[in-house]
């Protein structure tokens, strides 16, 4: 499973995110809790007193991105969504993001004001 482009390499690691997702219904709210079960799953972590171990070679050689992609795309089919805070947190990002880059709102990258807080950068847009 080194190339992650081979076909039956793909169906195998969506057989196992699969079985990942009905399993443990809190990754299908988190990346790194499903990277986390792929590579125990998969043997390549392994549990040693309260920690994990997870040896850089085995996880530089697995597509852990293909596992999200896997997720994100079932996702998008409708199956093993995320629980409600994550998904209305999913959404707002998505409208926020939808808005901000609408022509409609003729936003310009270069505005005349740029103001700053404490920490935080904000725009204001031209009368």
């Amino acid at each position: 499973m080194e190339d992650c482009t081979i076909k039956e390499d793909l169906e195998t690691i969506k057989d196992i995110v699969i079985e990942i997702l009905e399993k443990y219904p809190e990754t299908r709210s988190s990346d790194h809790e499903l990277e986390l079960r792929y590579l125990l799953e998969t043997g390549l972590a392994t549990r040693i007193n309260n920690g994990i171990y997870i040896s850089f070679n085995n996880y530089r050689k697995k597509c852990l991105a293909t596992v999200r992609r896997i997720r994100r795309k079932l996702q998008q089919e409708g199956y093993y969504l995320p629980n409600d805070t994550v998904n209305q947190g999913r959404l707002l990002k998505e409208r926020e993001m939808r808005t901000m880059f609408d022509p409609r709102n003729q936003w310009t990258p270069y505005p005349s004001h740029i103001g700053y807080t404490q920490k935080t950068l904000f725009i204001e847009k031209e009368s």
